[in-house]
């Protein structure tokens, strides 16, 4: 694991050099550079070195002729299958060979395409002097971040976005075009981010400046092509031994091993596969314990004990944290790290446990994260299969009847309530089609509360609209199914561009690599061929994943109600986080930054809490916003003072 940055048409070497301290933190074993006076090119690298007896490979790495020079921030978990391909092609590789070296092996002999057969978890630069060519990259789900600036002809980079703002040139201002899709969805998806100019790499995307000339190219490609010839038995065992694979070749050679464990379905096969691989070791687990009352007030479990069954029952050691308001303490600085704005409270267990597991001494934790999507385990899964079967009703109907009975069910329970939250959602998401359907299912405002938080005077300049990204990605689904197009939507949007994010950036912070087995590409591949209705069963979310892995596990641990990695943000808002909010949205500030409108936001808090409707998220986004902007925008990517 390790941190990339540089830029073309520069030669401020000093600039590079600060701009790899920014990011000194995901690499902090070793820091290199290297500058091209002839093309005014620099990279730089940060190596954090995971890898079990090695002290890591130096880079940047030159090809064999020395016209081209690679940066890279990742892994690769089929080196082994490439190295055999590049021999047997003629290239004989030197032993200990990294995995960059490698990956600019493969480029030499394939040119553009030579990530198509890769499977791993990075974000690369590269130069070609020859072609005169710099080329960025991320791998096919995004696991790892990549930015980029282009002023004129001269482009930045950056592992991390705090490191452009080095940058004196970058005007640090925010993207008002931007802003209704961060209040949308609580975070930015696809190529743009809150800060005017700089892009992201979006996943399985190529940028490539050439010819004068900025071009994206997506070059991951995944085919939906269910095979109705399998019986549920037999994909069940090929799942359990695609993840037992993908968890060998991903915890393989680490110098010390962890893993999270909420004590859900992902988390826990996860365990069991490293448990059944390395029996009588030492294996420590990692999780976030909220108030199991305050959970189950909004509509959750208590995950917590399961993860503590799911420990007994392997033999793990538990390390866990209180996950309470008091980890508010910690948002400064875990806005900090993760340079966007984003409003997911679950960035800061995340947090807790890059911190436990680095005080542990672990390099590398497993995540679950990319299960859910996979194997089909989210409530909007099971919406899309009911959608099936009712779509034949009028949609403004539907919408009445169910925006009926969320009101009425508000009155009686109140509007923060699980059950008048999710009848308005399955009623907004059965009137809609198309890609609609999938946007409303993803909201977590509405439109009309957007419109009464912005000035009028922003909401005449901007528009709030669907992200161009969301219409290309739903034109780029390859298969069949519904519901396979809205998980692969899942895939570049939710996951690539806020889930993967912070389990990166969160663990980093603490010099913690995560790696995710779930998102695998061979786990992919098998997923995109098992059909909807296996993944999905009969009502039973993640079908064939509970008959892989229930053999060997605490009875019952798969047959209850899932929980997700969350946070009881409705209550924290209510009690504890209110002389926060209280101070994030007062007069002055709101009327300082200009985008808000001042009434329109005291109405959306009093609404909140009096329970008149739940705007819990948006409000939280609000205050995650005002820190950004203090550390983005008021100062250069400077970590604030909790």
């Amino acid at each position: 694991m390790s941190g990339v940055c540089g830029f073309l048409g520069d030669d401020r070497t000093a600039l590079l050099e600060q701009m790899s301290a920014a990011i000194a933190h995901r690499g902090p074993d070793v820091a290199s550079s290297w500058f091209d006076p002839a093309h005014r090119v620099g990279l730089a690298h940060r190596l954090l070195a995971c890898q079990q007896g090695s002290a890591g490979e130096a880079q940047p790495v030159p090809n064999a002729g020395g016209t081209v020079r690679m940066g890279c921030d990742g892994t690769l978990f089929d080196r082994a299958a490439q190295a055999r391909w590049l021999e047997g092609r003629g290239r004989s590789l030197a032993l200990g060979t990294g995995d960059a070296a490698l990956l600019l092996a493969l480029y030499d002999e394939k040119g553009l395409a030579f990530l198509e057969d890769v499977n791993g978890a990075f974000a690369l630069a590269l130069w070609d002097s020859a072609r005169r060519r710099l080329l960025l990259a991320r791998d096919h789900v995004g696991m790892r971040p990549l930015y980029y600036w282009q002023d004129g002809p001269r482009i930045y980079f950056a592992s991390e976005l705090k490191a452009l703002t080095r940058i004196p040139e970058l005007s640090r201002s925010l993207d008002l075009e931007v802003l209704p899709m961060y209040l949308r969805f609580l975070w930015v998806p696809g190529p743009a981010t809150m800060l005017r100019g700089v892009r992201k790499v979006e996943p399985g995307h190529q940028v490539v400046w050439e010819d004068g000339r900025l071009t994206s190219r997506r070059w991951f490609a995944m085919q939906w092509s269910p095979d109705e010839t399998v019986t549920p038995r037999e994909w069940a065992e090929e799942a359990r031994s695609t993840l037992h694979d993908a968890v060998r070749r991903q915890s393989s050679s680490t110098r010390s091993l962890g893993s999270f464990l909420s004590g859900g379905m992902d988390t826990s096969s996860i365990v069991a596969c490293l448990r059944a691989q390395r029996p009588g070791e030492d294996l420590r687990v990692y999780t976030a314990a909220p108030d199991g009352a305050a959970m189950s007030r909004e509509g959750f479990g208590d995950d917590c004990v399961f993860a503590k069954l799911v420990a007994r029952h392997f033999d793990l050691t538990l390390r866990s944290f209180a996950f309470d308001a008091a980890q508010v303490s910690h948002l400064p600085e875990a806005v900090f790290h993760m340079d966007e704005p984003d409003a997911d409270p679950a960035i800061l267990a995340c947090y807790g446990v890059g911190r436990l597991a680095r005080a542990d001494g672990i390099d590398v934790l497993l995540s679950g994260a990319g299960g859910d999507e996979s194997f089909f385990g989210y409530r909007s899964h099971i919406a899309y299969r009911a959608y099936e079967r009712l779509d034949w009703l009028p949609p403004a109907a539907c919408r009445a009847v169910f925006s009926l009975s969320s009101r009425a069910s508000a009155r009686v329970l109140g509007a923060d309530a699980w059950l008048p939250r999710r009848l308005r959602k399955f009623g907004n998401g059965l009137a809609a089609r198309g890609l609609a359907r999938h946007l409303e299912l993803v909201d977590w405002s509405s439109a009309a509360a957007r419109a009464t938080l912005l000035r009028p005077e922003v909401l005449r300049e901007i528009q709030d609209r669907t992200p161009d990204c969301f219409g290309a990605y739903w034109q780029g689904f390859d298969g069949t199914g519904e519901i396979n197009r809205h998980t692969w939507l899942l895939l570049l949007t939710f996951l690539g561009a806020h889930d993967l994010v912070y389990n990166d950036k969160t663990c980093m912070a603490n010099g913690v690599e995560v790696r995710m087995p779930f998102l695998d590409r061979e786990v992919l591949r098998l997923v995109a061929r098992i059909p909807e209705g296996q993944k999905l069963h009969r009502g039973m979310r993640k079908f064939v994943l509970r008959s892989a892995m229930s053999p060997g596990m605490p009875e019952g641990l798969f047959d209850r109600r899932k929980t997700p990695f969350a946070a009881p943000l409705r209550s924290w808002l209510k009690r504890d986080l209110q002389p926060l909010v209280t101070e994030m949205v007062s007069e002055r500030r709101v009327v300082g930054r200009g985008l808000f409108d001042l009434p329109g936001i005291r109405r959306v808090l009093a609404d909140n809490d009096a329970n008149r409707a739940d705007h819990s998220y948006l409000v939280y986004a609000l205050l995650t916003l005002e820190i950004w902007q203090e550390t983005f925008i008021d100062r250069p990517g400077v970590r604030l003072q909790a």
